[in-house]
């Protein structure tokens, strides 16, 4: 049987686009409390699912580390 495959849904064991704020600190390598302070400053784009669940989509976090890039090379 061949199996189904529907554009833009997530395939089991192929990591999420989206992260929570330990994931982000963690990829970035600072605390969880400098992630909320990113995100009070408006640094970072988030998604507010309740007062709890907040999800980040990793293409926004690179970016927005992309655009806090001070020098760097040509």
């Amino acid at each position: 049987m061949k199996e189904q495959v529907f554009q833009g849904l997530p395939v089991a064991g192929a990591p999420s686009p989206y992260l929570d704020k330990n994931a982000v600190a963690a990829l970035l390598g600072v605390s969880k409390r400098t992630v909320e302070n990113l995100m009070a400053r408006r640094c970072l784009a988030y998604v507010r699912l309740s007062a709890r669940a907040i999800r980040f989509k990793r293409a926004d976090v690179e970016a927005a580390m992309d655009a806090l890039r001070i020098g760097g090379g040509l």
